[in-house]
């Protein structure tokens, strides 16, 4: 028997601590920024430059944001694609300033901003990265840049290079102190889905160990209590018609119902204990947690099929996977009016979970922060922190998550694994 998993909402190797949100709330930043100092620099105050290609460089970074928006509906993101982002930003801005007086421009200071981010969220090697296409741009601005021309005497364009320097303060102040509390809000939402998901697996845990334990002491005091009840019955012929034959009796009575509870303890009927066995086939995994969930709502029917059932995969009945497919399954059956469906299918390359209830689905607001540590009101269907945790339960096993609303009603959970992530699941045990 292996140690159960005790899962940390930590990111792996390849991960990186920032939520894909903050990274493209920050660009958005960036963008308004860069258009307004832009439009208010050569229509106002007459400094000219290559209007065109400075707004075609901003509409790339408009581009590549609505992009991320779509493929990015991860919570958080790898180390490589928020690389890659950074650096991006950084060839950006460097392009933008070569456009508007280089070095001269004061909103270089804002070539800080990626490299800082990179050095704040990124392992040693991606943040070195970063750290050096940021010195390269700096050196390629201060020769290669495009001079500014203004349109004014010298007297007036030292004000104006005096107010695009408050403004260049202005917004990187905007931008450090929204990175700044979103970074650490964040921080402060992870801790708590962090302790939320310990205590959940913890209590697994307990329950499971509980399991083992009444097994284990319903064998082992079996035999002392067979010899107590042996002896109990020679008594009990040693001392008939005496003062103590009703008090032998009760002893006999009373160690007889202490057999009896015994054998319920490590007695299995079905050999499907949630607590005690040691692997299920995946639909037989799926009903039993459905039929724990389905006490509390006896009404609701909870359907599983499979596309095929002869080579299911047998799951571990780890603390871990049991938690989150129960967060899942819950919410489902919490919320559908009459039926939840669980539809498994399988082939040479994925292996595919789709539980769908017939309610009324999740709501926008919900659906639009699904995947994040949020902690949602009542009124918003399924509470956020618990699929976070879930999803990032999952996730750690290889599962890419995600949520939809049927066009028929209710809502959609879809689970997806390789099939050699799910061979790493097999091959372990509790």
């Amino acid at each position: 028997m292996h140690q159960t998993w005790l899962p940390q909402l930590e990111m792996d190797k390849d991960a990186a601590a920032i939520a894909s949100r903050t990274l493209i709330t920050a660009r958005w930043i960036a963008v308004v920024g860069q258009f307004c100092a832009v439009m208010i620099s050569f229509f106002v105050l007459n400094v000219q430059f290559p209007i065109w290609g400075a707004l075609a460089c901003i509409a790339l970074s408009i581009v590549l944001n609505q992009y991320a928006e779509i493929i990015d509906r991860t919570y958080q993101i790898s180390t490589r694609r928020t690389t890659g982002y950074l650096v991006y930003d950084t060839i950006q801005l460097t392009t933008l300033l070569a456009m508007t007086g280089g070095y001269t421009n004061p909103f270089t200071v804002f070539l800080m901003a990626p490299v800082t981010v990179a050095a704040t969220l990124l392992p040693l090697r991606q943040a070195l990265i970063t750290l050096g296409v940021g010195i390269t741009c700096v050196l390629v601005i201060s020769h290669f840049f495009i001079p500014l021309n203004f349109s004014i005497s010298s007297h007036n364009s030292h004000s104006v290079l005096i107010i695009g320097e408050s403004l260049a303060i202005i917004f990187a102040l905007i931008f450090a102190s929204f990175f700044t509390w979103r970074t650490a809000a964040e921080n402060r939402n992870l801790q708590r889905a962090s302790m939320a998901a310990h205590s959940a697996i913890q209590r697994r845990r307990q329950i499971s160990a509980l399991g083992a334990q009444a097994a284990a002491a319903a064998h082992e005091l079996g035999s002392p209590l067979s010899t107590i009840a042996i002896i109990a019955k020679d008594l009990e012929d040693d001392l008939k018609d005496t003062p103590h034959t009703e008090d032998i009796a009760l002893i006999r009575g009373q160690i007889a119902r202490c057999q009896k509870i015994l054998q319920s303890l490590g007695h299995k009927d079905d050999g499907n204990d949630i607590f005690t066995s040691p692997a299920l086939r995946l639909d037989e995994f799926l009903r039993l947690i459905a039929v724990e969930f389905q006490i509390q709502n006896p009404t609701i029917e909870v359907d599983i099929t499979s596309s095929q059932t002869d080579n299911l995969p047998i799951l571990p009945q780890r603390p871990d996977l049991v938690h989150a497919f129960g967060v899942y399954i819950q919410n489902a059956i919490e919320y559908a009016h009459k039926k939840v469906t669980i539809f498994l299918n399988q082939d040479n390359q994925n292996l595919t979970i789709t539980i769908r209830d017939d309610g009324n689905g999740f709501s926008s607001s919900a659906l639009a922060r699904l995947g994040q540590p949020f902690i949602s009101s009542h009124r918003d269907h399924h509470q956020g922190l618990g699929i976070f945790i879930a999803q990032t339960l999952l996730e750690y096993t290889g599962a890419q998550i995600q949520f939809s609303n049927h066009p028929d009603g209710g809502a959609v959970v879809h689970i997806q694994w390789r099939m050699r992530d799910i061979s790493n699941i097999t091959r372990e045990t509790i």
